[in-house]
């Protein structure tokens, strides 16, 4: 937007704004221009999955994350990306992050080898009521923007085959973003009106900003008030802790366990060292098993 600006007086007189981009999948070779081959992660899968939506049967992360593994030349860096991306489609409202929206790129040609490709169709699709909120790759199993947590975030992490110190360093990093979000929306906006003037399509912004989730205070949870009796229950017992869990198959009650054993152990004062081990316990095998 900021290279088109400088050049208003052009724009203004054609009355028309086109935008153009160097393609990313061309390269000039000895003066010739030529093709690099790119490829959809839902082509590259094949025909394992049904749909380019998750929830169809599409890919989730854990493919997606595979198929970086498998091809790309760093993936390290790519899987990175991913999450980035991911980062970006929750908090800017983009629903349709879906597996035809990332591909493989060629890295030179006539060459075997393979890089995540620049990402294209980044929209702010929840501007928009009538489209669908879901989202289209779910964020360690859950598809509501507004339900993502921390947790979810930490097990898509994992799912991208991050753990410990990286997946923790994501959520951290995240969270960090989802605070500061606000402020920069509200800078970007106010930049945006006092250059060019004030658009109704600016005023959606408060609508995405309303399905976001709030990084600050506790965290969100599902059903907490009639399972907190029952997390309180298992959090004094340990018996038969490891026999319970496996019989814990549903992964929205591991999930929802998992935060709820979280904010106990937060708020139970005088707790002792043996409880919090315990509790500690808890958190991590219902995380580790979602």
């Amino acid at each position: 937007m900021r290279p088109a600006s400088r050049c208003a007086s052009t724009i203004d007189q054609v009355r028309e704004l086109r935008f153009l981009r160097l393609r990313y999948d061309r390269v000039r070779n000895s003066q010739e221009l030529q093709r690099l081959h790119q490829e959809d992660f839902l082509q590259a899968l094949g025909p394992t999955y049904r749909d380019k939506y998750e929830s169809l049967g599409g890919p989730g992360a854990r493919a997606c994350a595979e198929l970086i593994r498998t091809h790309c030349e760093d993936p390290v860096t790519d899987l990175q990306r991913l999450v980035q991306w991911q980062a970006f489609n929750v908090l800017a409202g983009n629903s349709d992050g879906q597996a035809k929206n990332l591909s493989l790129l060629q890295t030179g040609i006539e060459q075997d080898a393979w890089r995540l490709a620049p990402f294209y169709d980044l929209l702010c699709t929840r501007a928009f009521p009538r489209l669908d909120a879901a989202l289209a790759l779910s964020v360690g199993g859950e598809f509501t923007p507004g339900d993502v947590t921390p947790t979810h975030w930490a097990r898509f992490a994992r799912d991208c085959g991050f753990a410990g110190a990286g997946a923790r360093r994501i959520v951290e990093d995240i969270r960090s973003l989802a605070e500061r979000l606000p402020t920069l929306l509200d800078a970007t906006r106010a930049a945006f009106e006092a250059e060019f003037g004030t658009a109704p399509a600016l005023q959606q912004v408060e609508v995405v900003r309303q399905t976001v989730p709030a990084a600050p205070g506790p965290r969100r949870l599902i059903a907490s008030r009639r399972l907190l009796p029952f997390a309180k229950q298992r959090a004094l017992r340990i018996e038969s802790d490891r026999e319970y869990l496996a019989a814990l198959g549903e992964p929205g009650l591991r999930a929802t366990l998992s935060d709820l054993l979280s904010v106990y152990l937060k708020s139970w004062p005088g707790i002792d060292a043996a409880r919090t081990t315990q509790l500690r316990w808890w958190i991590d095998a219902l995380d580790d098993k979602a």
